[in-house]
């Protein structure tokens, strides 16, 4: 599958690199692991807070994953789509099979403006008042 850079997000600073290494062993053989920086405009280096790691791949690599506690996500050229509620293959969040559908919620959807609202309102206290 060859050598890829790999990018890691949402992993605290403080995850040693020693628990990346772990985590990727079995998909290919770690070769390095450093930190992405901002911009070189700056005057030193400031992490992102993005690890990149190179990998000679074996095996494809989950999108999503947990480390040290974090789910973190993971992206690479050529890595296959991978969904992040369920971690099905084939399709996005968007499109999931067990991702409610914006018609079917259970709640029963409103056509009604606030000035309609608050007329009903009115029109509820005035009918209870003459009782």
């Amino acid at each position: 599958m060859g050598t890829r850079c790999i990018r890691i997000v949402n992993l605290p600073p403080e995850v040693p690199d020693g628990v990346i290494r772990t985590a990727l062993a079995k998909y290919g053989e770690v070769k390095e692991i450093h930190e992405e920086s901002w911009s070189r405009k700056y005057r030193y280096p400031v992490s992102n807070g993005i690890r990149i790691v190179t990998v000679a791949l074996a095996y494809h690599i989950p999108s999503y994953m947990s480390m040290d506690g974090n789910r973190v996500l993971i992206s690479y050229e050529g890595q296959p789509p991978k969904c992040y509620w369920c971690n099905g293959v084939g399709h996005q969040y968007q499109d999931g099979p067990y991702r409610r559908k914006a018609g079917g919620s259970a709640r029963p959807q409103t056509t009604a403006s606030c000035a309609d609202i608050v007329s009903q309102d009115t029109a509820m206290q005035m009918s209870e008042m003459e009782e």
